[in-house]
């Protein structure tokens, strides 16, 4: 097997300007247990750098694109991927908290077979999501 590397994020620590007038702004991650953390399902904790939080919250989701709704709703604060909240943190319906701290980076991998064993679909799909322009004009 192959693995590529699609892309590199980290996670951003947000909430609506309401849910911040209401609740106020943490300044440290030790804040976050005075705060309705909206987390993933079976999730306990949101590591940092060099530290891992104790996180409690009203409600617990498998889907990013919930929490995402419950944080533009003022509902709590979200732990959410930088690609998936950039969008929300420019127009200014989301507020990006919590900065100073050092956040981890993850990676996103394609694994695939070898070349040898190709099928036209992941030859498709392996020069769409290629880094390089140049590497897409290759059949």
């Amino acid at each position: 097997m192959v693995a590529r590397s699609l892309l590199t994020y980290q996670h951003t620590i947000v909430a609506s300007a309401n849910y911040i007038k209401k609740h106020g702004k943490p300044e440290s991650i030790v804040d976050l247990t005075g705060h309705q953390c909206l987390t993933a399902e079976h999730q306990s904790a949101w590591s940092f750098k060099n530290s891992l939080v104790p996180i409690t919250g009203w409600i617990s989701l498998n889907d990013n694109f919930s929490l995402l709704q419950q944080a533009l709703d003022g509902r709590g604060i979200a732990r959410l991927p930088d690609y998936f909240v950039e969008k929300h943190l420019r127009n200014k319906k989301l507020v990006s908290l919590l900065n100073h701290e050092e956040k981890l980076a993850h990676q996103i991998y394609v694994i695939h077979p070898p070349k040898i064993q190709q099928s036209a679909r992941l030859k498709a799909c392996l020069l769409y999501t290629s880094p390089s322009p140049r590497d897409r004009t290759r059949s």
